[in-house]
């Protein structure tokens, strides 16, 4: 009786954990990028010494340079100024 139960319930405990184990790293990422707070004004260091360094650098075009940071489950796009300063977010992505 006992192993039948296991049977059953084994293979969605696995699915669950598996699950939760993948998406974890970008809730940490997504979580980083919200402490933050408004990210327009901020400086490209004072970003990357809470998210840590971004993923693929885009750039630079018209005097922008795209900056890219992805985790399995989350991937956000800042727009930053030559000079390092954050123009805003240009794409966010996060899985439920």
């Amino acid at each position: 009786m006992v192993w039948l139960a296991v049977a059953f319930i084994g293979p969605f405990v696995v699915f669950y954990l598996i699950r939760r184990s993948t998406r974890s790293p970008g809730k940490r990422l997504r979580r980083s990028f919200q402490s933050l707070g408004v990210l327009i004004g901020r400086s490209f260091r004072e970003i990357t010494n809470v998210v840590g360094a971004p993923k693929r650098p885009v750039g630079p075009a018209r005097g922008r340079i795209l900056f890219q940071w992805v985790a399995v489950g989350y991937h956000i796009s800042l727009k930053f100024t030559t000079d390092g300063i954050c123009e805003g977010v240009v794409f966010e992505s996060a899985m439920r």
